[in-house]
């Protein structure tokens, strides 16, 4: 969906941080990018790069995942 925004087809974390970086220049605070097997990509309110991994084990539907982890996002941030 990040490369859908820009109209580009990103194959490399560089290309991601490289987009994430210009979204924040449009406006946001922090870009946390779902990435599926490859996992995710947080760019932070001070420019850093964080990554994550997934988790190991069988994969039985990955439907809705990538969608639950940015949904929740927002609530970690505000918890005190």
């Amino acid at each position: 969906e990040l490369g859908e925004l820009f109209g580009v087809e990103l194959k490399t974390e560089d290309e991601i941080i490289y987009r994430a970086k210009k979204l924040q220049e449009m406006g946001a605070v922090n870009v946390l990018v779902s990435m599926a097997e490859r996992g995710a990509i947080l760019l932070d309110k001070q420019c850093r790069v964080h990554r994550c991994g997934v988790c190991r084990g069988q994969v039985r539907n990955s439907v809705g995942a990538g969608d639950s982890m940015v949904a929740g996002f927002p609530a970690v941030r505000s918890t005190p």
